[in-house]
């Protein structure tokens, strides 16, 4: 019986011992992870930064394109609908005179 309290004993100091060092890692796992995250964090924001970029280096001359298309036709609607208002105003004109006559 002696010898089972000695090794509940000797088990009880070893725990002990041991947990120690467990916590000490625990401690330690949790720096690591928040340097991980800021580095992670960082690094992201870098990519996303040259993403960005290099999306805008991509899709800037579409865009210029489509947006001098995009010109082209309003300025073509904009002359057709001039026309229409100089007809309009020149046959209202001449509604106009041939009432007065």
């Amino acid at each position: 019986m002696q010898e089972l309290c000695q090794e509940l004993v000797t088990l009880r100091q070893e725990l002990v011992t041991s947990a120690t060092p467990c916590d000490k890692l625990e401690k330690e796992k949790g720096e690591l992870d928040a340097e991980f995250e800021g580095v992670l964090w960082k690094t992201q924001e870098c990519h996303r930064d040259d993403l960005e970029e290099q999306l805008g280096t991509f899709y800037s001359p579409k865009w210029e394109k489509v947006h001098q298309v995009y010109q082209k036709e309003v300025d073509w609607c904009r002359l057709c609908m001039q026309h229409h208002v100089n007809d309009l105003t020149s046959k209202h004109g001449e509604g106009t005179e041939r009432q007065s006559n």
